[in-house]
């Protein structure tokens, strides 16, 4: 019994050893702000943000990883507009894209960027389907809005907000999307179909059309994935 004694209190005095130099115990405040980060799944890329985009990012915490409802809407054909009018989650807009299929992690990847042109920072985000869809969120006031599409609707988002629709193999079109009063509309700003070319309304050359996309599009946004 002795023996058993000494043997325990070597051992409490090794742990206690280990942890004044600085061997972490799995109960400090470090430790549990971890496994916080990663439990919400963005502690890989949480540190490239900006400051605004961390703040972004709690903002819309809440939906991204916790099922809150938002007013959504399913994105308009060019020229067109529609109302966000149904409360859904993340979870519920897969859910009706493909009822069979389900996921731990619903977001595969997000992006920051003002899409709607209304000074504020939305967030882009990649669903996590195999058929590909993409879900753009943002906020008026205190409330939340989304609007989701196929992924062939919302390709190659660059930082000014303009994106690549696609109508097939040989048409391409080039688009903003716009966000006022809980309405969606989406603006067709030129688009190529076989050897057609139109920017601006107007039809042009094929070289007329490269150097108006030239001066057209900005940076692409950086996409993190979700880890």
């Amino acid at each position: 019994m002795k023996r058993f004694a000494l043997v325990l209190l070597l051992v409490c005095m090794l742990a206690g050893c280990q942890n004044k130099n600085g061997i972490h115990d799995g109960t400090s405040a470090e430790t549990e702000q971890v496994s916080e980060s990663e439990s919400a799944g963005y502690f890989g890329f949480a540190d490239e943000l900006s400051a605004e985009e961390k703040q972004v990012l709690s903002e819309f915490m809440p939906i991204l990883t916790e099922g809150k409802t938002f007013m959504a809407a399913h994105m308009p054909y060019s020229g067109e507009s529609a109302e966000a009018s149904e409360e859904k989650s993340i979870s519920d807009i897969l859910h009706d894209i493909d009822p069979e299929y389900s996921s731990d992690t619903p977001v595969q990847s997000l992006a920051f960027c003002d899409v709607t042109g209304d000074g504020q920072t939305d967030i882009a985000v990649l669903l996590d389907h195999p058929a590909g869809f993409y879900c753009l969120l943002c906020k008026d006031g205190d409330s939340f809005y989304g609007v989701h599409m196929p992924i062939r609707w919302f390709e190659d988002l660059r930082e000014n907000g303009v994106f690549l629709g696609s109508g097939g193999a040989a048409t391409s079109y080039y688009e903003r999307l716009h966000f006022s009063d809980g309405v969606f509309s989406t603006e067709l700003l030129g688009y190529t179909d076989w050897g057609y070319y139109e920017a601006d309304g107007k039809e042009v050359s094929q070289e007329e059309f490269e150097a108006w996309l030239d001066g057209l599009l900005g940076e692409k946004v950086v996409w993190h994935y979700v880890s």
